[in-house]
């Protein structure tokens, strides 16, 4: 009876354990997914604003040109 008792006791507790670090392992993995995602994104918006300025380049530029003037003026 005692055995049966310290043998349950051990399975539920190796059991709880392995659950523990099958948690800390899904944290650590959703963590390095998160940090991840945001440097890909902050990839991507650069990306896009590379391809805007250079699909706007004269609007870009005539901009550029309005801004320096305004600052000559002042």
């Amino acid at each position: 009876m005692a055995e049966f008792i310290i043998s349950t006791v051990g399975v539920a507790t190796i059991f709880v354990g392995a659950l523990t670090v099958l948690a800390i392992l899904f944290l650590l993995a959703v963590v390095a997914w998160i940090a991840a995602s945001q440097k890909w994104r902050t990839i991507f918006r650069a990306e896009n604003n590379i391809l805007d300025y250079l699909s706007n380049r004269a609007d870009y530029e005539r901009w550029k040109k309005e801004q320096e003037a305004m600052r000559d003026e002042n």
